[in-house]
């Protein structure tokens, strides 16, 4: 089920059985006209199964009940734990079986804040390294695989940079750093291959639907060969781990970007990876969906240009943005056709009677959305005249706060409107029913052999476009002509986060990573110090290995000072030894760590006592 502004549609497929095979049939619906945002906050509330007789639900809510089971289930691509529930009513126990859609073994997509870490290989020969995998992105760039020693002397790094494939590796000595010539970020499936030898290494990147292959290589410097990578380092992908804004600490010259896309078939020195078999991931799904896709972000000047759309009679136009720039270009059709301004009369020194003042000409006939000194305008020429614009001013709020807008327009006969975040409606007259005949179509801006005279001015839009929808029609950017520098299908919030309150803006103590004590030596974690004020460098000075993946404020005792006042108790807590206290501050835990080449087949945990405080 998905919607988009006011179009809505559904489908239901079998999973097994004899009708597993049979593409389902979709049907769609429009609501009435006036509203196209659905009103979620971080108040509202999920239902799963059914509904609470205290909920207040629409009359087009015929039933409240569900008798079967549930699984895989998403909101807006973001997977729901159905057992991290609020409240429960009934009777409900877990399925033995969730039927899943078929898909290739090991086959993950990364949503642009996910990760994953493995373990290094058992066969490791620091002098050999071959790394396989296939992959598939619109990113142009992002962080794809790295790792590194201790002392981040050795690494190495598969990156994607401006679209290009880029392999740099150190082994102690020297750098090494290749980037491929063509583009492989546009959505089909390639295979990279990668093969070390000592300092030399030999890249091949091949894209499976044409078989088409581009290799590449590079040499390091210096006179260490070996890459050497101990037992207990990792291997990332798809990213490295952050807390708050904050990496774990790296090599400078890698780029930290998060990846939007797929990965499939993992091999590192002959060993296969399934990393939704590894231990430690983060926001990763099965499966991988490159198709449908309706949000579009740009981090730096770009843009999309999509299949035109005419703007004719009867042309409605809606889309959401954000950003933090108070100009740039949101959307621009254009007939690409220049009208020949008249000839200037010439002088033949005889006096005539004095010209009339002529309209000034465009020499294009477009349409375009944007925003100009933080007001947004609409502009509809048909090429012979001056442009009929419509300019709103923000009231209430900026529209380039950050937070979501909406935009509908629609052409009607001797006319068109606006409207801007659902409030009133503006018009304005047009001269002519002529249609706008578009030849191309740009969201964020145009391409640099594209000249916008109209929009000289106006640069390129830094930020979010979502929802487009054109004749009911989403526009889905994935079937693009052709992009430069935007991320296809990642929209990073741009809201400023809302300022904790006076008693959640205390130091509070933080989550440690508590490490397996191995049989010859019993080391006990280490509590780091309490967090503050995030600092302004964009790395953590130690490895991850000290770090907790996600630091959500569990305390350790016995350390209990004053800081632990604010735990709900009637009475002052007594101190027991090698305790935890959980509840200080919102989701608070701790994360437990092993070596996974020695735990195999089980691991169990065993809490032998608690005590809860409400």
């Amino acid at each position: 089920m998905s919607r988009t502004g006011k179009n809505g549609t559904i489908s239901v497929r079998a999973l097994d059985g004899p009708k597993a095979s049979i593409v389902p049939a979709t049907f769609s619906s429009v609501s009435p006209p006036g509203y196209t945002i659905l009103d979620v906050d971080a108040n509202a509330l999920l239902f799963v199964g059914g509904l609470t007789g205290k909920i207040k639900k629409s009359d087009a809510v015929r039933v409240t009940t569900f008798t079967g089971c549930m699984g895989e289930t998403f909101l807006d691509s973001k997977p729901i734990g159905l057992w991290n529930f609020r409240d429960i009513e009934g009777d409900c126990k877990g399925c033995a079986v969730s039927p899943q859609v078929a898909d290739g073994e090991g086959t993950v997509q990364f949503d642009g804040d996910s990760y994953a870490v493995v373990s290094r290989p058992i066969r490791w020969n620091p002098n050999i390294s071959t790394v396989m995998f296939k992959f598939r992105t619109f990113s142009s760039n992002a962080l794809l695989m790295y790792l590194a020693t201790e002392d981040l002397k050795d690494f190495m790094s598969v990156e994607l940079s401006g679209g290009h494939i880029k392999v740099s590796y150190d082994l102690g000595s020297g750098t090494a750093s290749v980037i491929s010539n063509q583009n492989h970020n546009d959505g089909k499936w390639k295979s990279f291959t990668l093969s070390r030898i000592q300092k030399h290494a030999n890249i091949s990147i091949v894209d499976i639907d044409t078989n088409e292959e581009e290799t590449i290589a590079t040499t390091s410097t210096g006179s260490h060969f070996g890459l050497n990578l101990k037992g207990h380092e990792k291997i990332y992908f798809g990213g490295l781990p952050t807390l708050r804004n904050l990496s774990m600490k790296a090599r400078p010259e890698v780029n930290l970007k998060k990846y939007t896309g797929c990965l499939k078939e993992i091999e590192i020195s002959r060993t296969p990876y399934n990393i939704l078999s590894s231990p430690d991931f983060v926001g990763l799904t099965k499966g991988c969906t490159l198709e449908n896709i309706y949000t579009v972000s740009f981090p730096k000047q770009g843009f999309v240009e999509m299949p035109p759309v005419s703007f004719d009679v009867g042309t409605e136009i809606n889309l959401s943005f954000s950003t933090k720039n108070e100009s740039g270009i949101i959307l621009f059709g254009s007939s690409g056709t220049v009208v020949p301004p008249r000839r200037k009369r010439r002088n033949t020194g005889r006096k005539t009677a004095p010209l009339k003042r002529k309209r000034r000409q465009t020499g294009q006939a477009y349409y375009a959305v944007f925003l100009n000194r933080g007001r947004l305008e609409v502009h509809i020429s048909t090429g012979i005249q001056d442009p009929h614009r419509i300019t709103i001013r923000p009231e209430a709020v900026k529209f380039h706060d950050g937070r979501a807008h909406s935009v509908r327009i629609e052409r009607s006969k001797g006319m068109f409107i606006v409207q801007v975040d659902e409030d009133k409606v503006q018009s304005q007259r047009l001269p002519t029913d002529q249609p706008i005949s578009v030849r191309k179509l740009f969201v964020g801006g145009t391409s640099s052999q594209f000249h916008t005279a109209p929009l000289r001015n106006i640069p390129p839009f830094e930020g979010c476009i979502w929802n487009l929808v054109i004749n009911a029609t989403p526009m889905d950017f994935a079937q693009h002509v052709t992009f430069e520098n935007a991320d296809i299908g990642r929209c990073p919030s741009l809201e400023p986060e809302a300022r904790p309150s006076e008693e959640e803006d205390k130091p509070i103590h933080s989550t440690v990573l508590i490490q397996p004590q191995p049989d010859e030596e019993k080391e006990t974690a280490e509590t780091p110090p309490a967090r503050g004020s995030p600092p302004p460098p964009t790395s953590i000075s130690s490895p991850l290995d000290s770090l907790a993946a996600e630091m959500k404020s569990a305390s350790i005792t016995p350390a209990f000072d004053p800081m632990t006042d604010s735990c709900a108790a009637d009475t002052e807590p007594s101190i027991l030894e090698g305790g935890k206290q959980f509840g200080l501050s919102r989701n608070s835990h701790i994360a437990v760590a092993f070596d996974d080449t020695k735990v195999k087949n089980r691991y169990v945990i065993l809490i032998m006592n608690f005590d809860e405080i409400t």
